[in-house]
């Protein structure tokens, strides 16, 4: 199982190559891969992030069971606990979700593009479904290595937070 906390800010962006080209030359391309997410919690919780969910996720013929705790916001930049066990099967994993009184909060598909950046991960995301919607990520060990990434591409980006996800709230469960 691995366990980590989480820090992560999320950012519209209007052209990628831009932003690529600012992170020259420390920046690679990881790879590319469509992700299929589903997301449980308490019932009346949506998906804009603010408290604990599980997610199960299947990417690249893997399917992992993650805990993500609540959401800490220090202006758009997000901290929680996050746990990831890889497990065999969607289907017993919901069971168990089901009898612990979880319900299904949403399902979403998106293409991802995954780069290293000094350490730091960057994800280029496009959401398919529930809602189209396209943005990115910058992950890293620190606030202070975030807000460092963050200067390299000023001007290319704009934080969004945890509230994109409302979008995808307003769509519908699946």
């Amino acid at each position: 199982m691995a366990g980590k906390k989480e820090i992560e800010v999320k950012l519209l962006y209007k052209n990628k190559d831009k932003i690529i080209e600012r992170l020259r030359p420390g920046i690679k391309l990881l790879g590319k891969t469509e992700v299929f997410d589903k997301y449980y919690g308490a019932a009346k919780d949506g998906i804009k992030n603010k408290n604990h969910f599980i997610r199960i996720r299947k990417i690249n013929g893997e399917i992992e069971l993650t805990y993500k705790g609540k959401a800490e916001n220090k202006r758009n930049i997000i901290s929680r606990k996050e746990l990831t066990v890889k497990i065999s099967a969607v289907g017993p994993a919901e069971k168990i979700l089901y009898s612990l009184g979880y319900q299904k909060i949403s399902d979403h598909q998106s293409k991802r593009e995954f780069w290293s950046f000094d350490g730091a991960e960057i994800v280029f995301s496009e959401f398919t479904k529930p809602a189209h919607l396209r943005f990115m990520e910058i992950e890293a060990n620190s606030d202070n290595r975030i807000k460092e990434i963050l200067k390299k591409i000023s001007g290319c980006v704009s934080k969004v937070g945890e509230d994109i996800f409302s979008k995808f709230d307003r769509k519908g469960t699946t």
